[in-house]
């Protein structure tokens, strides 16, 4: 990231090196401090900057389209050898929906961050009738697709990604960016594996409460259909609906009808499946506490609760 050397790998850990992990682990917070406060610098300088149009459509070769909606469709195409994923949005589309001001909020945000496992923003530019964002591609495909096709992942997938999406949320809540999207269709693959985070439409940089009632049905924190205000901690609502159903391939509040869903939601009760572990039942419970007063993540520790919680004991974070 610019000058602040990389502080985000995940691997797992042989029960060996453990004892050793503890013994180093005030020396990582350190580090991992080091980086966030270093990521929140370089973040508010290229935020507040305006940005430059440094390209044009006649620039791009471009070869297929790999995504379609509602204001408009991504192409896969080539600048200068290298493959892109080219969001092309239509003007007239966004000021129809009025999502001006989000598409916009999502370009400013996309230029300004700058994380392994976000897309990047290589170039964005415009013309009379489109916006155009030219993103990192991210070849190993839509995270939705595989997980369609095998159901569920083992919780050794779940953990792997999951720390990811760990690691991406502390980012940028560090930047007071509030995602409030996260769902398995916004999570791509790179071509190592790794996860990249992808769709800013709703994210928003907050520093106070916020009131938009934004995200998808099954995924809503109570706080976010009550209208009371939230923050940051609806984040951690939604990793827990995503880690439940990356694992169980089924949501804990699913229903065909909306209003059951939030009905549910509010309720606030669920069950889990049997073959989950005793740990990452405990975790869930957590993260999917109704009042977010008591929910991991927004709690004094912050997302180091998360991260040293039983269930990431194998994590070399």
């Amino acid at each position: 990231m610019g000058n602040c050397s990389t502080a985000s790998s995940v691997e797992l850990s042989s029960p060996e090196s453990q004892q050793s992990q503890t013994g180093n682990q005030n020396e990582n917070e350190n580090e991992i401090n080091m980086y966030l406060k270093c990521a929140k610098q370089e973040f508010d300088a290229k935020y507040a900057q305006p940005s430059k149009q440094m390209v044009k459509l006649e620039d791009f070769q471009l070869e297929r389209t790999i995504g379609m909606g509602m204001f408009g469709r991504v192409m896969l195409a080539k600048y200068e050898n290298k493959l892109l994923a080219l969001k092309i949005i239509e003007k007239h589309a966004i000021v129809e929906y009025a999502q001006v001001e989000c598409i916009l909020s999502e370009k400013r945000i996309l230029q300004a961050i700058n994380f392994p496992f976000i897309v990047s923003l290589v170039y964005s530019f415009k013309d009379n009738s489109h916006l155009y964002l030219a993103l990192e591609f991210a070849s190993g495909g839509e995270m939705f697709v595989h997980f369609n096709h095998v159901k569920k992942f083992s919780e050794d997938q779940v953990r792997f990604y999951v720390a990811q999406i760990v690691l991406i949320l502390e980012y940028l809540h560090y930047l007071s960016i509030i995602y409030r999207n996260l769902k398995v269709e916004e999570i791509l693959f790179a071509a190592d594996g790794y996860l990249k985070l992808t769709d800013f439409r709703l994210a928003k940089v907050a520093h106070d409460r916020t009131f938009t009632l934004c995200g998808t049905p099954e995924y809503l924190a109570p706080e976010i259909i009550t209208g009371i205000g939230y923050n940051k901690s609806v984040d951690y609502w939604a990793l827990g609906i995503l880690i439940y159903e990356l694992a169980a391939g089924f949501s804990p509040f699913q229903d065909e009808d909306p209003m059951k869903v939030y009905t549910n939601i509010l309720r606030g009760t669920f069950n889990t499946p049997q073959h989950f572990s005793s740990d990452l039942t405990d975790l869930i419970h957590k993260l999917l506490q109704s009042r977010p007063a008591n929910r991991y993540g927004n709690l004094q520790n912050g997302v180091n609760d998360i991260k040293n919680h039983k269930w990431f004991s194998s994590m070399d974070w």
